[in-house]
């Protein structure tokens, strides 16, 4: 019983200092700050998604360029050099 009342305090200290916390904590009955909360979550989400889908993004065209100057540079070096005849043929 002592343990769950700690964590509610815990809990309680944790919503106070956040701002979501707080705003839900003035009043959850309220249907405009239900609706704001939940506007805000849905932009917050929105936008954190659209930059995490620009920075892979970027990275992957970073990567590419990185990806085609190794491949380049790889099989200039690993070109074996055939010769299928000698230059001069030995006639005797």
């Amino acid at each position: 019983m002592a343990t769950a009342a700690r964590y509610r305090k815990i809990a309680k200290a944790l919503m106070s200092t956040f701002a979501v916390g707080s705003l839900l904590g003035l009043g959850l009955n309220s249907y405009r700050i239900q609706e704001i909360a939940v506007c805000w979550i849905f932009f917050s989400l929105a936008f954190v998604s659209l930059a995490v889908v620009t920075l892979a993004g970027v990275l992957a065209c970073c990567v590419c360029e990185r990806v085609v100057l190794w491949a380049g540079t790889a099989a200039r070096q690993v070109a074996p050099k055939v010769r299928l005849a000698p230059p001069e043929p030995h006639l005797k």
